[in-house]
């Protein structure tokens, strides 16, 4: 979310139905707290980067493409799509 504000995306909301029952997985406390402080210093790191201080890769203009085969990247040798059968769309392969 930090970084699509940074680079001046639209955000918007689409809503879900959803319920809630004591059954239903939930964070304990010592997650979320840890949650909470990571929060804070992506909030940080953004104020930083705004004000000139700091700079940081995820808010530099390389971060803002989208890395249409990162996954592609990731796999280990004996998983990797043979690129003569990879589909593409709008000149990138997906």
């Amino acid at each position: 979310m930090t970084q699509c504000i940074y680079f001046g995306y639209r955000i918007g909301e689409l809503s879900c139905p959803t319920k809630y029952f004591d059954e239903a997985s939930s964070i304990n406390f010592a997650r979320s707290v840890k949650y909470g402080f990571g929060v804070l210093r992506t909030t940080w790191k953004y104020v930083l980067q705004k004000s000139g201080i700091a700079h940081f890769r995820m808010f530099s203009p390389e971060s803002r493409k989208l890395l249409f085969d990162y996954y592609e990247e990731t796999r280990g040798q004996d998983e990797r799509i043979d690129e003569s059968h990879s589909r593409t769309r709008a000149g990138h392969r997906i």
